[in-house]
């Protein structure tokens, strides 16, 4: 078993009622093994870093582009600040991602 000190990056995505959001961010790898199984206890799965990905058309270069978010840094979110929690029973499917840190510190939100 995954001690709580051991982190990894995961894409999250969330089912509401009428809407759907996906997520990236680090958790433990014990919080992640034990979603995967179903055997996670809690209400909230809490979300260190959280970015997303999303296309954006680039009048300028006359494409779409990938543009990062995140959160606590970029656009409306800016204001915000710590991890994020997420309802369990809204997920709808989480996905193991490689190290994102990089993206998450760099300063440029587009993709290339």
């Amino acid at each position: 078993m995954k001690t709580n000190s051991e982190q990894v990056w995961i894409s999250v995505e969330v089912h509401r009622p009428n809407s759907t959001a996906g997520y990236c961010g680090r958790c433990s790898a014990a919080d992640y093994e034990a979603m995967v199984n179903g055997s996670y206890p809690l209400p909230f799965l809490t979300l260190q870093d959280v970015h997303w990905v999303e296309s954006v058309w680039s009048e300028a270069d006359g494409r779409h582009r990938l543009k990062s978010t995140v959160y606590g840094r970029d656009g409306k979110w800016k204001r915000n600040a710590g991890p994020v929690a997420l309802r369990t029973e809204h997920i709808a499917s989480i996905a193991l991602l490689k190290d994102c840190s990089e993206m998450v510190r760099s300063a440029e939100q587009y993709l290339d």
